[in-house]
């Protein structure tokens, strides 16, 4: 009798012959069908996105590591917004706030650079990628620190808006640059005579398009910004009372300022004088001084004696009075910053010379007799 017989007639005499156990790569392959189910994809493509995620991350990083860091850096708020929207919305609040021209289009120009280098949203950014996006710039220590500040200030703009986690705190890891002290660059009073012959016999051949006499001496003699002495106005200028009122509006520091006129400062504004109008009618101003600076025989050169004209009225006007407070008021500078730069770059002999300096003889012209009165 078979055994198929024996079970047919003795019903549970025989055990069956025991199931077999899937093989282990079987079960490996089940389980990985039931992990990838949820997400719709094929272990294959699972598998190769893990490897691929696994190799971009530092050594000793897990994918865990990773993961948590980008949830924590998630904003909490509402919705991220991209950094090209943000700009766009700084510059328009800055706009509205009523920001000078040209502080809002240093800020536009910079923040232009960032939105460029960097698209989607800012909390995807790390401090090594801010980092280099600053060294490929090429520019001066202090100007890689101005476009530190401008990313600084879009940061804090969008925590502001709650587009950005509070806590995110990549800019910080980024250094600060720290440029070599500066060094400031004065006239000597022969110089700045020479400057002003120059000019003047520019203007007297007749091919400058306007003068640029009034924006030089306001500079050397009452030690406006360039900036500042552009965007001046001859009603701001009494001649009578001696002084320049210098608006919050055109003042860099946005502080309402007023400046003595001194009497070699009152003897050249006379010759131009106006009811109103700018003092200036030039555009390109920066291109007209380099040109009367190369006229005069002195350096001309991008980057050789910028801003010495104030530099000057700061340093003589310090050894005329020997007020660091009082300066520092006139010049709209803190006495820190003028202690640490412009002391004793002068001496009262200097000084007395500088404040001497006065038109030629016989320019007077009468036209102009009413700025006396």
């Amino acid at each position: 009798m078979n055994t198929t017989s024996r079970l047919l007639l003795f019903p549970g005499t025989i055990a069956a012959p025991p199931r077999r156990k899937p093989s282990t790569a079987a079960a490996c392959g089940q389980r990985c069908l039931d992990l990838s189910a949820p997400t719709g994809k094929p272990p294959e493509y699972i598998i190769a996105a893990y490897a691929e995620a696994v190799a971009k991350l530092p050594a000793g990083t897990s994918l865990d590591d990773a993961i948590r860091a980008f949830i924590e850096h998630q904003p909490k708020t509402t919705e991220p917004k991209d950094i090209e929207d943000l700009v766009r919305q700084l510059l328009e609040e800055r706009q509205r706030l009523g920001v000078s021209h040209r502080w809002l289009r240093t800020l536009r120009q910079q923040l232009a650079k960032f939105a460029v280098r960097f698209k989607g949203h800012l909390h995807h950014l790390r401090a090594q990628e801010l980092a280099g996006w600053l060294d490929s710039l090429g520019v001066s220590l202090v100007t890689r620190n101005n476009h530190r500040a401008a990313a600084a200030q879009l940061i804090h703009f969008a925590k502001n808006q709650g587009v950005l986690d509070p806590g995110w705190d990549e800019i910080q890891k980024v250094p600060k640059a720290k440029p070599p002290p500066v060094e400031v660059e004065i006239y000597q009073p022969a110089q700045l005579a020479a400057l002003l012959a120059a000019r003047q016999a520019a203007e007297d051949r007749g091919r400058t398009g306007g003068t640029l006499i009034p924006l030089l001496v306001i500079q050397a003699f009452a030690g406006l910004r360039h900036s500042e002495a552009s965007a001046l106005d001859w009603s701001a200028i009494d001649l009578v009372g001696g002084h320049v009122r210098l608006s919050a509006r055109i003042a860099k520091t946005r502080a309402r300022r007023i400046i003595p006129i001194h009497p070699n400062l009152s003897a050249w504004l006379n010759l131009y004088a106006q009811p109103t109008g700018p003092i200036c009618p030039l555009k390109q101003t920066t291109g007209a001084l380099t040109r009367a600076k190369a006229a005069a025989g002195l350096p001309s050169r991008r980057g050789q004696l910028t801003n010495a004209l104030r530099s000057s009225y700061i340093s003589m006007r310090l050894a005329e009075t020997n007020d660091l407070a009082r300066v520092a008021r006139e010049a709209g500078n803190s006495p820190k910053i003028i202690q640490e730069h412009y002391l004793e770059l002068a001496t009262p002999d200097q000084a007395t010379r500088w404040f001497s300096i006065l038109p030629p003889e016989g320019t007077r012209d009468p036209l102009f007799a009413w700025a006396n009165m």
